[in-house]
């Protein structure tokens, strides 16, 4: 089923499956419970085992449809479903800096960023500059910060 497609048919299937799994669930904690209590096994004890169990996942499903229930191949299949859509098809390149080239530590956009974000009615600083004289200076303040700190690599 395509999700973006018939986005109210999946909201409402994803819905019920919810609900099923929440009742299958519920049947599994009140089967295990029943069967403590006429064997005569401590509840508290049955409770934590259950808790533990719901923490834990089983097996997982690996791209070629088979379950895997090793935790080795359980890392494996997380890390190939997690590192795919971040890997580049591109080849690209990350250019070198070379020795002497000006990098400016801050960018103008940081700059500006870490002046909104200053907190209004607040007492100065050691050097008595109030956050609101800061915020009215914003436009040229940012630019002059950026490229007064120039870093060499």
């Amino acid at each position: 089923m395509d999700g973006q497609a018939n986005h109210l048919e999946c909201a409402i299937l994803s819905r019920l499956c919810r609900q099923r799994l929440f009742e299958d669930h519920a049947n599994f904690v009140k089967s295990r419970l029943l069967d403590a209590a006429h064997s005569k096994r401590s509840l508290k004890m049955e409770k934590h085992a259950l808790a533990g169990h719901r923490l834990s996942i089983p097996c997982l499903k690996a791209p070629d449809g088979s379950r895997c229930s090793s935790r080795p191949g359980m890392e494996s299949i997380m890390a190939n479903c997690y590192s795919a859509p971040f890997r580049s098809g591109s080849d690209q390149t990350t250019a070198i800096l070379s020795t002497g080239e000006e990098v400016p530590p801050f960018l103008t956009s940081e700059v500006r960023h870490a002046v909104e974000a200053m907190p209004r009615g607040k007492a100065p600083g050691a050097d008595g500059i109030t956050g609101e004289l800061l915020q009215a200076c914003r436009p040229t303040l940012c630019t002059a910060l950026a490229d007064g700190f120039p870093c060499e690599v």
